[in-house]
């Protein structure tokens, strides 16, 4: 870079007009102020390669084209130039006496005497006589009380920076966007590494992921000559060691270099804008490129030095909590012991409990399968690791296998406690008498502050699936006074969700909605990169709105987590809170075929996975929508039809969904068996348990069932009973999809008549959202079938093969065939003309 130079080599000066109003815009950066009353003092602070001489040139050769009498100071001239004090002050003074602007490059490398001196003559000379400073460091500049008056103007590195669209303008023409990208990410604005590595790109090269090319493209040099070369050498190691973590503080470079004491404050004023803010008042961090470069000095020392500045790290890391960090930088070591002591010191599967799920996996990623298999401790983290995944048979093999090689201590007991309860509420296992042993052990061991709301949060899925809402109320409770005060809100977050499943089961949908509206709050806030627990809220929005019948958006939510709920965290009443509605919703658009279809599909995979449970519950859910079917004479009795024992439906053990459903299809079974009366004693049952145990769902679903099975026993008071009450659950609670799954033509026609009863009144929006089956008997043909299937029936009717069809409506010729089967079925026939002529044209 050319300064203005003129012997000696440190002064230039030149008498012109008085000096105007003008505006500082230095080329190199973009940044352009307009000095409206300019302050009697300008300071460009920022380290090295942010353009300060540059801007300043620029404008002292603006400013002498204009007229104006200005002079240069070159401070780093000045230093080297062999002048005592009192000589360069002289010469100073004689120098800016008739100069209206003075500019003064490198300011911090002369001495303070000096500094203050200039100070002195300059600004007190003449009200206005300007002074603009350009230096890295601002401490010995002495203008502290000019910046209090409001007499000096600092304009640090942050607006000196590059911004991505300077980048973009200076070089869109030689590099693509993905390459303009990667240098602002790693340079953050620094400008001459920027525009070293641009035209170092430029050249043909690539960046690497070892990060060679900071070495390369010379940038590692200029680093270490024009920003590292003011610190001594001996303090460039622990430099580069504090690197290793993303942000440094005071007690670690007292770690690292206790014989030499580093200040923090000397390397923000030496870095300024190169060193950042971190998470905390007293952490800070580095440049990106800069902690690059310093990370490749690190790898340059010794291995034995390189070792223990690591454990140094690791141990700091480890005691202000970031665990993931502090076992990250031990097995870069490859010093497993540190990373067992790490993971005992943060004490084990607390940090999932308070910090959430993501630590956990991070340890398990960074440990290794080696160590695993080694480590019982980590082994248990592994079981979280696979539950999370949905991968419970693999979890519990493994639990079972590292139950019998635990270490005998009172933290072993409680994490392996922990394990084996959450393989049972997420595993979906049927609760035992040992069990509740193992709850009354859990209650004892989790006394630290961290598992106090685990405990409360499984006890209240337990409760919650057996019906006890106001136990598993109170657990919840407990379970958030224990997160509160061990100041964590992961627990709370999948507490709301509990919280939300119980006002579905007891059908107060605008409680849930305010309850999940309130999680889905804290999960932007403070998770949203936790996609099981994203998962978990998407089911339960799915059924909220499936059942408020809003199925756009149940269809939406379903996006989010129908298919991730086979590999994701989740337990019995989740599972049911999106399978269902996924089924029911794809049954209703694509037709009973596809639905059971997927049925099958779903079951296999629930069991390879140990998820036995779920997959019961899915056959449960497959016979009630073929029992519907049958109702509406879509579907033939199956030669044989028999009332078959549906596992989990009844007992002590079963969830009050398992009886739900089992009771369901039970009644389903025996009406195609034409054993009314055995249909009539389950939904009796039912009735009375959705009764006794407020599951107003239950209790609509029981009644909307029974309204036809009485319909058959030629009992139309009672059933008329029934189909009232459930209108009036309806009415009270939102519950209206039922009408559209349970009943056939005995609910759909009652339905319908109460519609063409009802007057233009404010009950008459409500009864309109009661939406009748599409199933239902007194319905068109037309409605039976599925847009795709009408859509095929019509290009039957106009002519063509299946491989003409499938070309018109761009699907495959299997797809044709697959459509037809369904459509020969519903319209109860065997072949095209049968079609044709039972489904004309509109």
């Amino acid at each position: 870079m050319t300064v203005p130079s003129h012997k000696p080599t440190w002064i230039r000066w030149q008498e012109r007009p008085a000096l105007q109003t003008g505006e500082l815009s230095p080329p190199s950066t973009g940044v352009s102020m307009r000095l409206c009353a300019p302050p009697p003092v300008t300071v460009l602070h920022a380290p090295a390669g942010f353009g300060k001489t540059c801007a300043m040139v620029s404008e002292f050769e603006r400013l002498r084209e204009n007229g104006v009498r200005v002079a240069w100071i070159a401070g780093e001239a000045l230093s080297v130039s062999g002048l005592s004090s009192v000589e360069a002050l002289a010469a100073i003074q004689a120098l800016v006496e008739d100069a209206d602007a003075v500019f003064f490059d490198d300011a911090d490398h002369v001495t303070p005497a000096i500094l203050a001196g200039v100070a002195t003559t300059i600004l007190y000379s003449s009200p206005r006589k300007r002074l603009l400073v350009g230096a890295r460091r601002i401490e010995d500049l002495q203008i502290a009380r000019r910046i209090a008056q409001g007499a000096a103007e600092i304009i640090p590195g942050d607006l000196l920076a590059f911004q991505r669209q300077r980048l973009n303008t200076m070089w869109h023409r030689t590099l693509g966007a993905p390459q303009i990208r990667a240098i602002h990410h790693l340079a953050e604005g620094w400008p001459a590494p920027s525009q070293m590595l641009a035209r170092w790109l430029a050249g043909g090269n690539v960046l690497d992921d070892a990060g060679l090319f900071i070495s390369r493209s010379q940038v590692g040099d200029y680093i270490d000559q024009e920003v590292l070369g003011p610190f001594p050498g001996e303090t460039h190691i622990a430099l580069s060691a504090s690197s290793l973590h993303h942000e440094f503080d005071q007690e670690l470079l007292d770690r690292l270099s206790p014989a030499r004491p580093i200040q923090q404050q000397d390397i923000a004023a030496n870095l300024s804008s190169l060193v950042g803010n971190g998470s905390g008042p007293s952490f800070r961090r580095y440049n990106s490129l800069l902690r690059r470069h310093l990370r490749c000095r690190f790898d340059q020392l010794p291995r034995n030095q390189r070792i223990a500045l690591l454990g140094l790290v690791s141990d700091w890391a480890a005691d202000r909590g970031d665990v993931v960090s502090a076992a990250h930088l031990a097995s870069i070591a490859g010093d497993e012991t540190r990373i067992v002591k790490v993971i005992v010191q943060a004490g084990g599967l607390s940090l999932w409990l308070d910090k959430g799920y993501d630590n956990i996996r991070a340890l398990v990623e960074v440990a290794g399968e080696a160590l695993i298999r080694s480590e019982p401790r980590l082994q248990l983290l592994q079981c979280v690791v696979l539950m999370k995944d949905g991968r419970v048979g693999e979890a519990d093999r493994l639990y079972r296998e590292t139950a019998k090689s635990l270490p005998l201590d009172v933290a072993m007991e409680r994490d392996a406690a922990l394990v084996k309860a959450t393989l049972l509420i997420y595993g979906c296992r049927a609760a035992t008498i040992q069990d509740d042993e193992l709850f009354n052990r859990l209650a004892e061991l989790c006394g630290a502050s961290a598992f106090k709301p685990f405990l409360p949060s499984i006890q209240a899925i337990r409760h919650s699936q057996q019906a006890e809402f106001g136990a598993a109320t109170a657990a919840i409770l407990e379970g958030i006074n224990h997160a509160r005060a061990a100041g964590s809100s992961y627990p709370i977050l999948f507490l709301d969700f509990h919280t939300a499943g119980i006002a579905l089961a007891q059908g107060e949908l605008a409680d849930a909605a305010k309850i999940l509206s309130r999680a889905r709050r804290r999960w932007q806030a403070d998770f949203a990169e936790d996609k099981g627990a994203e998962t978990v809220m998407s089911a339960l929005w799915a059924q909220l709105d499936f059942e408020r019948g809003r199925t756009r958006q149940a269809a939406r939510h379903l996006k989010l987590s129908a298919h991730r709920l086979p590999d994701s965290e989740a337990w019995l009443d989740i599972y049911v809170a999106g399978f269902e509605p996924m089924i029911r919703l794809l049954s209703d658009e694509h037709g009973i075929t596809t639905a059971t279809a997927a049925i099958d599909r779903s079951r296999q995979q629930l069991r390879a996975q140990s998820l036995n449970r779920i997959a019961d519950l899915l056959t449960c859910l497959g016979m009630c929508i073929e029992g519907e079917a049958w109702l509406f004479g879509q579907a033939a009795r199956p030669e044989g039809a028999r009332i078959v024992d549906l596992p989990h439906s009844t007992g002590e053990l079963a969830t009050w969904q398992e009886r739900e459903f089992g009771t369901l299809a039970t009644a389903y079974q025996a009406l195609i068996a034409g054993d009314v009366e055995a249909a009539r004693r389950a939904l009796d049952e039912l009735v009375f348990y959705a009764r006794d145990h407020g599951l107003r769902r239950t209790l609509q679903r029981g009644l909307l069932l029974r309204t036809a099975t009485l319909d058959r026993v030629d009992d139309p008071v009672a059933a008329q009973q029934d189909f009232d009450e459930a209108v009036a659950i309806a009415r009270s609670t939102g519950l209206r999809r039922a009408f559209c799954e349970f009943g056939g033509p005995s609910v759909a026609d009652r339905l319908a008549a109460l519609q063409a009863r009802s007057g233009e009144t404010a009950a008459d929006t409500f009864l309109k959202g009661l939406a009748p089956s599409r199933r239902a008997a007194s319905a068109s043909p037309r409605r039976t079938l599925t847009k795709r299937e009408r859509q095929i029936l019509g290009e039957l009717a106009a002519g063509g093969s299946d491989k003409i069809i499938a070309r018109r409506l761009d699907v495959t010729e299997h797809a044709v065939r697959f459509h037809l089967k369904n459509i020969y079925v519903k319209l109860g026939v065997h072949d095209r003309a049968g079609a044709i002529e039972a489904y004309p044209a509109e």
